[in-house]
């Protein structure tokens, strides 16, 4: 192998399994967007489509020598697939990459800089947003009650203010992912007990255990379709119960200390899921500057305040009565996302029925199922989340769980 002139500024490594034409869009986006000298490593978890043709030719005309081809003989899954990419890789900094990005203009140099000023970072990522809009999709990892995560800012608008605001997320997704190849291997690299999921939280709890920190670069743009490979979320339990075990102590909710420091508030809805949301008096300022509901009004002040949530009522209504039902669909959709509730399912099964959207009439029905199965005996489970509070020290989340009870007297 012939190593280049200068050494290598970060090594890719991609895990694929399958999906040929997101791989090679991938890579083909990577070599148009990256100036820097880079090594890109390529872990192939025994595919069967075009990748086991194509992969090394392709390679190997945008990267020459540059590119390494790793075919492994069987399906291993991503962590152990990342981790043999690691091993053989020839930079001190590693990128972690899914298959299934687009990395836009200028998107590396933001990262480098960002590890370079800040020792205490145990790994950065970019801004991921969903293609073809300009919706957030992770701006780091932020936890509930009850040891869930979610995606913070998910859906949010990419320049909005808070996607700029200077937050260390106690973990951050693997999906595009800039870390010292030393800071890696000493934690032992991903533990490869999990089936393809929660990998790149135990490796943030592990390493903020350690002192390191996290941060999500807005500056640095990649484009992710999310979880493209089949069956990706079909060992969700056993892998949410793997990490309970390994991080308990860790998964302490930490939602609230992002919003709130926004200007944001949380709020309980009928089944105990908690959702960010705007204070009721800045909800009545909307409502009053939305001169009756003009509908262009009303969408350039959902951009900048996008839990506005009357503001999504008025829009959606107006779409309505002129049968865009497509775009009412949208607006519906994004009113459920916000602010889950049963009513916010129906409207949006109703406007998937309208639009003639079987897959997202199904997916309504199937939360409205959910909600179902989840209503049962919340009483009694707001009373151990108000004892839990109590007992860890949580009064943010003591007073939401028994204000909840107020309002839900038996």
């Amino acid at each position: 192998m012939i190593m280049p002139t200068q050494p290598y500024r970060v090594s890719i490594i991609i895990p694929v399994f399958n999906q040929w034409e997101f791989t090679s869009k991938c890579l083909c986006s990577l070599h148009r967007h990256t100036s820097e000298i880079i090594e890109v490593v390529v872990v192939d978890n025994a595919s069967t489509d075009q990748t086991r043709e194509e992969l090394d030719a392709l390679g190997a005309s945008l990267w020459g020598d540059s590119f390494r081809a790793i075919h492994c003989d069987r399906n291993h899954g991503f962590a152990h697939a990342c981790n043999l990419g690691a091993k053989i890789a020839s930079s001190p900094t590693l990128f972690f990459l899914n298959n299934d990005t687009e990395l836009t203009p200028n998107w590396l140099p933001p990262l480098l800089q960002a590890q370079s000023e800040d020792a205490s970072l145990g790994g950065v990522g970019p801004l991921l947003l969903y293609p073809g809009s300009n919706l957030v999709q992770h701006l780091g990892i932020a936890f509930l009650p009850g040891a869930q995560a979610e995606h913070l800012y998910e859906y949010f608008p990419a320049k909005h203010p808070v996607i700029f605001e200077h937050r260390h997320p106690k973990a951050i997704t693997a999906a595009a992912l800039c870390m010292s190849k030393k800071v890696f291997m000493d934690a032992g690299g991903f533990f490869e007990g999990y089936q393809n999921g929660c990998e790149d939280i135990d490796l943030c709890l592990t390493l903020g255990a350690q002192g390191y920190r996290f941060r999500c670069v807005p500056e640095s743009v990649v484009y992710h379709h999310t979880s493209q490979t089949v069956g990706r979320f079909d060992n969700d339990q056993p892998n949410s119960a793997l990490l309970l075990s390994r991080h308990e102590r860790s998964l302490t909710p930490d939602l609230h200390r992002h919003v709130v420091q926004d200007g944001y508030d949380i709020r309980l809805n009928e089944w105990l899921l908690a959702s960010v949301c705007l204070s009721a008096t800045r909800s009545a300022e909307l409502v009053a500057l939305a001169d009756g509901g003009n509908p262009r009004l009303c969408l350039d002040m959902l951009d900048q305040e996008p839990l506005w949530e009357e503001g999504y009522d008025l829009l959606a209504g107006w779409l309505d009565a002129r049968q865009s039902f497509q775009e009412a669909l949208h607006i519906r959709t994004l009113a459920a996302h916000f602010h889950p509730s049963k009513m916010r399912y129906i409207q949006m099964l109703k406007a998937a029925q309208k639009a003639g959207k079987p897959e997202l009439a199904q997916h309504a029905l199937e939360k409205l199922e959910k909600i179902a199965t989840e209503s049962k005996d919340l009483h009694r489970k707001a009373i151990r989340r108000v004892q839990w509070a109590k007992s860890s020290g949580e009064p943010f989340w003591e007073k939401l769980y028994m204000g909840w009870l107020s309002r839900h007297e038996r």
